[in-house]
Parts: structure tokens; C-alpha cells; sequence
């Protein structure tokens, strides 16, 4: 029975799971990688050797400790940090120390104490016990010597034992750094793995306190609604604090108002003392006897109104009456049917009366009554006569109706209007300057302009000459700065730096696969080592190629002599000096054109630096398009007797742009490219590429009206009555440009026309096209849309007319005879005007015009055959090899590029 317990107890243990025992944090999220004993370590889950980590034991020993280094968890004075240290200092105490009870202890020579020995009381503090599990070691730990460290690690890194290195590194950071709780130690590297780890800063981690989202008595209801109300309250205090300003504010201006206009001794129906007047005009007054001597008569029985038939004593009165406004109801009736009390006291506005009535008073003037001279009467009798007296009052001085101020009545025809001179003046300039305020008054030109600040081709547009003003603007069009950026680009041009080493044409190559365009080109012909200005002219732009290749170029030249120079700097000067105007120059043996002798001008040169000991020159030049500074190298060279030779080239100027007008790489123009492509921003492309109108600022200008735009793109001539402006000092033959209002270039043209013809014809052709720019239907079209031309589309539809609008046998007579085309030359024309004429004489003309031009015709052929008359077969084939050789030169040099005369180099 006994024996069957025993052996039922041993299976039961071989059934139930191994214990497993290593030191952790209790409820720490790591216990679940640490066994499930967590209250101790025990050697049984300790492995030593690296190879052993693959087991079981060592993958939960290595996931327990991992996790603890990288948790920050602690609850009552105990973290995962600590109990990671403690764990190691167990590991490296069982594997290196054998301590507690290993037989199987690695032998190394690395316990000595000139190795990690010094480091055992540290790690065997209080026999490993796991009430000291904190940094209680650290107090034994020689954590201040910087020599024990590096003799235990690197014995131990020598005796293959890597991991252990890496520990004793671990508790070597964990006694220097003493992490509070929730902050990890600071270490760089993994300690389970054969590369050593270093000791850095500790990284804090957030600690959340639960004290803090205690919320008090108070839910966050409770505090929601106090917040509003606060704020409610704050609002209702500042309304209220607005409103009595507000009031305070008008009080003030009222009374600084009643200060300027006081009512002096003015009556009014609301004031309750003195029958009307203020308490303070009143006290003005001295003191008289009259009607208001009793209390009675300060309150009068009725309001203001004195019929006793009125029964409302609130009526209301205006305050001011006008004095030039008749108050009567006839001219016989003395009764005034408006209070006369109410009119304004102008002495309370502090304006003295100017209207030719003199007031009654107490002066010696106004002692008698008014008589007026008798031209003044005109026929009406003394009774009609509205005149004012001096009344006596009971003693005061005063007139007898008391309260009521002296009354401007409007004069009568027997009164004397008299009033100061200075006062009237004073009234006329007040109502002239009043006037000159409020009139709107015609202007008879316009404004002036001030367009010198003005982009491209309208800048200085107001100094143009004007043919006229009157024009109807089109919406088509736009500036050439607001294009859409597809337009933008297509007819814009780059001011390129070109780099050294990649040829003009592999730049211009670039270019057209950055911006993705369809076509581009340049303006001059750099060699690959040269830098400078290149124009690179995109799609639209093109068309200003060959315009630019022949304008001028500036450069800036390094040359190097082969000796020194005899004379020095003012002998290089002079000889720079000689070599300006027209010179021979055969291109070099490296060249883009054909070696032969050519005529090329040096406008002007500038010597800048000279240095004859190290044989080195720098000159500007500023010269012709084409013109070799190389072989400019070679003549100076050999005019100096020494010899010399081009060191560096850079271009400063290619026609109209130079380095100062928004010069850009090819980085810009990469930068700029992927700067619209993945940010949509604009700006940084059009910095980099301008409108094709700066390359046209140094041409003269004619502004075309908007309806004749289209017409022009279609190849028509500029007519004078589609001009609007137009610069002066436009001679015959002229190269000019034609724009738009609104500053577009539709055109280059040759004008026709001079300045002083341009001002004083009335009809005629002002410039023919050499060169269109816009492109067509950009503005609307505006011609071919009256009867005339609606009767020839029929025609021309009809078959009476063939497809140029040219007469033929079917046209009517009536259209032969009415219709006169400006397009035809002088012989069509006679021609058109001979067939008005009968048909006898119609014929009798044509059977001239053959007789006359059939001799001509025979002669030329009889020429032709005496010319070549005689000629050998082997003659005659070679004639035609000749001109079968002249036919492919000329079309190779149609087709190729860069292979002008004209074109630019160095």
C-alpha cells in the first residue's frame, strides 16, 4: 500500500509543470516571461555557456531579463530595472564565481583580482539576497576607477565569454546612473549577443501619476458649466462696460456741444422758467419788470401755444425755423401761422447776421425809424412797408414783450438794407470755398501715368506718341507676367549659366527634358569650355532665335602671354586699344563654321587686370556676333612680339540679357521643375524662366488695337487705322515690335513708315511682318465678317469665283465691276479695271498684251538658246553637276544648325 502511495506521488510529480524561479517586479507586465516563481532566482533556470541561451531555460532567462531592461514599471519601491540587475549580478555571481553552488564553474583566468575579482564583494552582496535587490551593491561596486572595468570586460571578451562582458557592463551603468524609478538604464547595444554594449544617458520615460486625474469634489460636468458661466459673466461685464462708455462718451459730447451753441436768451417750449428761456440766459438778463414780475406769469396757465382753443399744452415745436421763408398766409394778413419765437439765435452760433437787416437796440442809430429811398418803393405805399421800432419798456430798457429776442423780419421794400462790408466778403469766401468742395468739375485731359515702375513692353508706355485714344478692349490676352504656367513656359526663355565642360547643345538638350517642352534652342554657340549667358529660348520663344544670334556679345577674357610683355601694362593696353573696329579673322582649326576669311567688329575693350610676372592678363571685350576671342588671343600675342593665347572665357552679355537679369543654373532649373511637380508651388518657375518679351525691350514699339490683333498674326500689314501708339524716332526699314495693350508681343516687323509720316498721314501701311510671334485666334477675328465679304464666301462657294477670290468666267458682271481688291498688283489691277470696258475693246486689249509680251517671250528663249548653244555633251554634264551640287549645298545649309556664318562662338 505504501508502495503504490510512493509511486502514485512520483507520477503525479512527473506530470505537474517544472518550477521556474526568476526575480521580478511583483505585477510587472514582464511576469509572464519569467516563470512562475517571481519571487526569487534559482540556478536551476541559469545557463552559462552562450551555446546553452538556445535552450529552453536560457530563452526564458533572456526574455525575462530583456523585458525588464526595457520596462519601466515599479509599484512600492521595486522596479524591473532593479530586478534586472539583481538577476545579472546572480548570473555572472553562479557562472563566473560559482557561487551559489556550481560545480560546473567556466574556468577562466578572469577572477583574479587584477581582473574582475575587484568586482566580487559587489556581486555577492549579502549572499545574493533578494532583500537586497536594489542598488545596495553600488556601495561596494568600484564604479569610480576607470581601469577595473575595461581588465574584467576585456578578459572576458578574450576567454570567449561575451555575455558575461556584456553583464558586468550592465551593472557598471547600473551603479553609475542609480535610474529613479520608471527610467530605464542607459545602454547601447544588446547583452545577449557577442558585440559589445556601452554605457550612454538614461532615457526618461513619462510617469503617470493617478493622483492626477483625481478630480475632486467636482465632476467635469460641474467644471464645464462653471468655465461657460465665467465666460458668459466676462462677456455681460464687458457689454456693460461698452454701454455706460458709450453713454459716458455721448453725455460728453453733448455737453461740449450745449458749450459751443449755449442758448443765449433763446426761447424754447420746454424750458421752464422766464416764459421759455434757460435758467442761464436768464441770468444774463438784468433785472426788469414786465409781464414775468409776478410768480404767476412763470408758469403760464397753457403750454406754449397761446389759443385757448388748443387742448394739447405737449405740442411739439421745432427748434429752428428759417428766417428766409415767408410766415404768413397773405400778403395783407399780418398773421404768422409759424411761432415766430422758434427762429435761431444767431448770436448763440457766434455768427454775426450778414443778410442786410438791421436789428433793433438800443443805439443811437436806432432811434428813429427806417425810411427807405423812394426808387426803393417801386409803387407799392408806405403801409406795405414791414419796418422794425424801438419800443419803451417799463423802465429796464427793454422792449415789452419780455422774453422774446429781437426778430430778423424780411425787409420790406421801404427798408434800408445795410450791411459790413468785411462780413459779406466773409460769407462769399465761405460759400465759394463750400462750393470748390462739393462741385465735381470736368477735367479736360486725363490724369498722367506714372509707368516707368511698368514690367517688359509697357514700361515708359506713357511717353509713347498716341495716334489715338479710342479703341474697344478685347478680354483676350493677358499680361504676359499672369500666363497660365503651360503658356507660361511654352513662350518663356532661361537665362542660362552654362556650366564648362557639356556643350551648348547638350545644355539646351537638358533643358527640353527637365521642362518636358517640345522644342528649344539658344541664341549663340558656347564652346564646351566656356561659361556665361545663354539664352535658351523654349517652344513659342524660338522664334526669336535668330534675332538674338545676331545681336552683340560681351565677354570676359584670361590670357596668357608666352613672355613678358617689353612694354608692361601700357604697352598690352595699347595693343588692346589697336585690335578695336572691323577686323580680318579666319576661324579656328577647332571651329563650328567654315575656315575662311571674314570681316568681324570690336566695338569696344577694357583692360582690367594685368600681371606682366606671371604673363597673365584679364580684358573685357564687347564685339560682334561670331567674333573669335581665340583668335582675338592670337593677334594680341603676335602684335606684342611675345606670343599668347586664351587661358578662360566667360560670357557676360548675349543680346538683351546679361548677368545681372535673373542669370540661373541648370540646378534652378531642375530644383524649380520639381518643385511644381510635387508641390504645386509656381513661383520658384517663374523666377527661373522669363516672358519672350524681355528679349525684345531694346526694340521700338507699336501698339496695335485689339480688334486688328488677329489680322496681324494671320501675316496681314499693320493699316494706320490700327494704331495706337507708336515710339518716336521710327525710321524706313526699321526693325520694330508690335505689341498689344496689354503688353504682349504679337509681331517682329519692318516698318514702313517713319515717326513724322506716322503722325501726319491719315491712311497707309505702317509695318509689315517679319517675324509672328503669337500664336493665332488668341484674340477673336475681326475682319471678314461684313456684306462684302459674305457675298464673296457665296461666291467662292458657288464656283463663280476661284478658291484665291480671283475672278474667273462664271463672276458676274455687277461684282467684276464693283469690286476693287487693295490686294492686287498693278497689272492685275488694269487688268480688273479693263474689264469694265465693252467686250470688242476687252479683246482688242488682250490681243495687244499677247502681241507685246509674245516678242518678249522669244527673246528671252532666243537668250537662253544662244547661251548654251555650241555647249559639248561633257559641257553640259558638267553645267548640270554644278547646279546639282549648288541645289544640295543649299539645302544642307537650310537644314543644319549652328552651321551659319552668323552664328555665335567664342
Amino acid at each position: 500500500m505504501l508502495r503504490r502511495l510512493s509511486l502514485d506521488i512520483a507520477a503525479a510529480s512527473l506530470a505537474l509543470p517544472a518550477a521556474r524561479a526568476i526575480l521580478v517586479a511583483p505585477g510587472s507586465p514582464c511576469s509572464t516571461n519569467c516563470g512562475n516563481v517571481l519571487d526569487a532566482t534559482s540556478p536551476d533556470d541559469l545557463v552559462c555557456s552562450e551555446s546553452s541561451y538556445a535552450s529552453a531555460t536560457g530563452q526564458l532567462f533572456q526574455g525575462c531579463v530583456q523585458c525588464e531592461m526595457r520596462s519601466s514599471f515599479h509599484q512600492n519601491n521595486q522596479s524591473d530595472v532593479q530586478s534586472m540587475l539583481y538577476n545579472l549580478r546572480y548570473a555572472v555571481s553562479y557562472c563566473l564565481f560559482g557561487l551559489p553552488d556550481n560545480k560546473n564553474i567556466v574556468n577562466t583566468p578572469c577572477v583574479t583580482s587584477k581582473a574582475c575579482g575587484i568586482f566580487r564583494d559587489a556581486i555577492e552582496y549579502k549572499n545574493l539576497s533578494t532583500k537586497y535587490a536594489g542598488y545596495e551593491y553600488c556601495d561596494h561596486w568600484p564604479a569610480g576607477d576607470p581601469i577595473d572595468l575595461p581588465g574584467c570586460t576585456e578578459c572576458l571578451q578574450a576567454a570567449e565569454n561575451y555575455y558575461l562582458a556584456n553583464f558586468v557592463t550592465a551593472l557598471q551603468a547600473g551603479c553609475r546612473q542609480r535610474p529613479q524609478p520608471g527610467i530605464t538604464i542607459g545602454l547601447q547595444g544588446n547583452v545577449f549577443s557577442n558585440d559589445k554594449v556601452n554605457v550612454t544617458a538614461p532615457s526618461p520615460t513619462a510617469i503617470v501619476d493617478p493622483a492626477w486625474f483625481d478630480q475632486g469634489p467636482l465632476n467635469l460636468g460641474a467644471k464645464v458649466g462653471i468655465a461657460i458661466g465665467g465666460f458668459v459673466f466676462l462677456v455681460a461685464l464687458v457689454g456693460c462696460g461698452i454701454v455706460l462708455n458709450g453713454k459716458r462718451k455721448r453725455k460728453a459730447f453733448l455737453r461740449k456741444l450745449e458749450t459751443q451753441f449755449p442758448q443765449k436768451g433763446w426761447p424754447s417750449p420746454t424750458s421752464p422758467k422766464r416764459g421759455g428761456m434757460s435758467e442761464a440766459a436768464a441770468n444774463q438778463q438784468p433785472n426788469r419788470s414786465g409781464w414775468d414780475d409776478t410768480p404767476l406769469s412763470q408758469q403760464p396757465l397753457r403750454g406754449w401755444d397761446e389759443s385757448p382753443m388748443t387742448g394739447n399744452t405737449d405740442k411739439s415745436f421745432p427748434r429752428f425755423y428759417s428766417p428766409y421763408s415767408s410766415q404768413f398766409n397773405s400778403p395783407v394778413s399780418a398773421h404768422d401761422t409759424t411761432n415766430p419765437k422758434l427762429q435761431m439765435p444767431l448770436a448763440a452760433l457766434g455768427i454775426t447776421q450778414d443778410i442786410g437787416v438791421a436789428i433793433g437796440g438800443h443805439g443811437a442809430e436806432a432811434d428813429g425809424p427806417w425810411v427807405g429811398s423812394p426808387s426803393d418803393l417801386k409803387g407799392k405805399g408806405p403801409e406795405e412797408a414791414y419796418e422794425m421800432h424801438d419800443v419803451e419798456a417799463g423802465g429796464n430798457g427793454l422792449p415789452e414783450d419780455g422774453g422774446r429776442m429781437p426778430q430778423a423780419q424780411p425787409p420790406g421794400p421801404g427798408q434800408i438794407i445795410s450791411s459790413q462790408p468785411s462780413l459779406a466778403m466773409t460769407m462769399e469766401v465761405v460759400k465759394k470755398k463750400t462750393e470748390e468742395e462739393y462741385t465735381i468739375k470736368p477735367q479736360a485731359v486725363t490724369p498722367a501715368l506714372d509707368t516707368s515702375s511698368w514690367p517688359l513692353l509697357l514700361k515708359n508706355y506713357d511717353k509713347l506718341l498716341v495716334r489715338t485714344g479710342h479703341f474697344t478692349p478685347i478680354p483676350n490676352g493677358c499680361s504676359p507676367l499672369k500666363r497660365d504656367i503651360k503658356s507660361y513656359i511654352s513662350s518663356g526663355v532661361i537665362n542660362l549659366d552654362k556650366p564648362s565642360n557639356p556643350s551648348s547643345h547638350e545644355v539646351v538638350a537638358w533643358v527640353k527634358r527637365i521642362l518636358r517642352c517640345e522644342k528649344t534652342g539658344h541664341s549663340g554657340t558656347l564652346d564646351p569650355k566656356v561659361t556665361g549667358c545663354l539664352i535658351v529660348c523654349i517652344d513659342r520663344a524660338t522664334r526669336l532665335v535668330k534675332s538674338q544670334q545676331g545681336a552683340g556679345k560681351e565677354y570676359v577674357c584670361v590670357i596668357r602671354m608666352h613672355d613678358k610683355v617689353p612694354g608692361g601694362q601700357a604697352a598690352f593696353a595699347r595693343a588692346l586699344e589697336t585690335l578695336t573696329g572691323a577686323l580680318f579673322q579666319r576661324p579656328p582649326l577647332i571651329s563650328a563654321v567654315k575656315r575662311q576669311l571674314r570681316i568681324r567688329t570690336i566695338h569696344e575693350s577694357k583692360l582690367i587686370e594685368f600681371d606682366n610676372d606671371r604673363h597673365l592678363g584679364v580684358f573685357w571685350v564687347s564685339c560682334e556676333a561670331g567674333t573669335y576671342i581665340r583668335t582675338l588671343c592670337v593677334h594680341l600675342g603676335l602684335l606684342l612680339g611675345v606670343g599668347a593665347h586664351m587661358q578662360e572665357l566667360r560670357r557676360v552679355r548675349s543680346g538683351a540679357m546679361d548677368e545681372t537679369k535673373q542669370l540661373v543654373t541648370l540646378h534652378d532649373v531642375l530644383d524649380a521643375q520639381w518643385t511644381m511637380d510635387n508641390t504645386r508651388d509656381e513661383s520658384y518657375l517663374r523666377k527661373v524662366i522669363s516672358p519672350l518679351e524681355t528679349l525684345l525691350t531694346s526694340y521700338k514699339r507699336l501698339v496695335v488695337k485689339d480688334s486688328a490683333v488677329n489680322a496681324v498674326c494671320y501675316g496681314a500689314k499693320l493699316m494706320l487705322p490700327g494704331l495706337l501708339r507708336y515710339e518716336s524716332g521710327i525710321e524706313h526699314h526699321e526693325e520694330v515690335v508690335l505689341m498689344t495693350t496689354k503688353g504682349e508681343a504679337i509681331a517682329l516687323g519692318i516698318a514702313q513708315m517713319s515717326t513724322v509720316e506716322m503722325s501726319t498721314c491719315d491712311h497707309g501701311v505702317v509695318a509689315k511682318v517679319k517675324r509672328c510671334i503669337m500664336e493665332r485666334d488668341l484674340y477673336p477675328r475681326r475682319w471678314g465678317l461684313g456684306p462684302v465679304a459674305a457675298e464673296k464666301k457665296k461666291l467662292k462657294a458657288d464656283g463663280k469665283l476661284d478658291k484665291f477670290g480671283r475672278p474667273n468666267d462664271a463672276t458676274p458682271a455687277k461684282w467684276t465691276a464693283g469690286y476693287q481688291d487693295y490686294s492686287m498688283t498693278d497689272a492685275s489691277a488694269a487688268a480688273a479695271a479693263a474689264a469694265t470696258t465693252p467686250q470688242k475693246a476687252v479683246e482688242e486689249t488682250k490681243m495687244e498684251i499677247v502681241q507685246a509680251e509674245t516678242p518678249a517671250t522669244e527673246d528671252g528663249d532666243k537668250k537662253k538658246r544662244k547661251k548654251h548653244d555650241g555647249e559639248t555633251p561633257e559641257e553640259k554634264a558638267e553645267r548640270k553637276r554644278r547646279k546639282a551640287e549648288k541645289k544640295a549645298a543649299k539645302a544642307a545649309k537650310k537644314s543644319g544648325k549652328g552651321e551659319a556664318d552668323d552664328d555665335d562662338s567664342d
